[in-house]
């Protein structure tokens, strides 16, 4: 939560985060924040957040033109191919829950 709330304007929450912010719920702890950023916002992220030795916690991916269209969140379908192609345990938990919530006649 301290690392989402210390970001810039202008950035893309992704993941673990993009499902928080849209569902309200948290289907496990996570340790890392995924954010989509475009290169002349990227110089913000790197002020704020510099570069650190050890495990990295925050995870900046390049976004396209049309990904902030949607908002400070990714779209569910960005989000559902994100959290398929994560390794960490926790993903599939969250990638279950969005299942559920974006599929909902296929678990009822």
């Amino acid at each position: 939560m301290e690392i989402e709330g210390e970001m810039p304007d202008n950035i893309i929450f992704g993941c673990f985060s993009a499902y928080l912010n849209r569902y309200k719920d948290a289907p496990a702890d996570y340790d890392k924040v995924y954010i989509y950023s475009d290169k002349k916002d990227l110089k913000k992220v790197e002020a704020r957040f510099p570069f650190k030795k050890g495990s990295a916690n925050l995870i900046v991916l390049s976004a396209d033109v049309w990904l902030s269209d949607f908002g400070m969140i990714t779209p569910d379908c960005q989000t559902f191919v994100d959290l398929w192609n994560l390794s960490e345990w926790y993903a599939k938990e969250y990638f279950e829950a969005l299942k559920k919530n974006i599929l909902p006649y296929y678990y009822a």
